[in-house]
């Protein structure tokens, strides 16, 4: 083999070696390109996931606090219905003791009755000298009568009044029972706006890593982009 066909055979090698070089970097290039492009969108989708999540953030809190307000108002009405059944309770004793002491004044109408019949029937007894004092007799039981009407109007009245009265608490109590139900239930919506918020702040916390992360590989990938850019004649 002659001089000039090693300077021929050096050529080729130095060709080929220059040839599978350039596509070398031109594939080097290209892959770092698109690692840079999709490091970019990353960056992006992150960016957006963290807006989102801002977004859902503000909801949330907006939300728990909608949820905090209502709840606040169902435990004023239900202190509020509480406060009313103790009155109903004391308005029920209360009726109950004036319907004792109705009963008493019926029975001494009652007592008066007799005792003014047996003294009617006495004065008869006793003629002339008894009659002004069978008039008398007479006027008590009328007023005995009377008053044992008026206690059992009384305490028909009161009766319905109790009637009413603990209509009204056994109203009262279901009334508590389901409001009561039902603040639990926000309270347990509340509790879930909250994990919701926590989960939020999680996937938040976890897009501001990625996007930074992102970021920087892509700025790594872009000075790589650069320096093969320099370092090949390929453009």
């Amino acid at each position: 083999m002659t001089v000039l066909d090693l300077m021929i055979m050096s050529g080729l090698l130095q060709t080929g070696a220059e040839q599978r070089r350039r596509q070398t970097v031109a594939e080097s290039f290209r892959h770092v390109t698109g690692m840079e492009e999709s490091l970019q969108q990353v960056a992006e989708a992150a960016n957006a996931t963290l807006m989102e999540c801002r977004q859902m953030k503000e909801w949330s809190l907006n939300g728990r606090s909608k949820l905090d307000e209502v709840s606040q108002s169902y435990s004023n009405v239900v202190e509020r219905m509480n406060e009313n059944q103790q009155q109903v309770a004391r308005l029920i004793q209360d009726v109950d003791t004036i319907s004792a002491l109705t009963r008493t004044i019926s029975e001494l109408a009652d007592k008066s009755n007799l005792l003014a019949m047996n003294a009617t029937i006495e004065a008869a007894h006793a003629g002339e000298h008894g009659r002004g004092f069978q008039v008398v007799a007479a006027e008590v039981r009328s007023l005995s009568g009377q008053t044992r009407q008026l206690a059992a109007d009384i305490s028909g009245l009161l009766g319905s009044i109790s009637r009413l009265a603990k209509e009204t608490g056994a109203l009262t109590t279901a009334g508590v029972g389901e409001i009561t139900a039902s603040a639990e239930l926000l309270g347990e919506g509340s509790r879930m706006f909250g994990e919701l918020e926590k989960a939020v702040e999680h996937v938040a916390g976890t897009g501001e890593t990625v996007n930074r992360l992102a970021g920087d590989t892509a700025m790594r990938a872009a000075v790589i982009r650069q320096e093969l850019e320099k370092g090949s004649s390929f453009a």
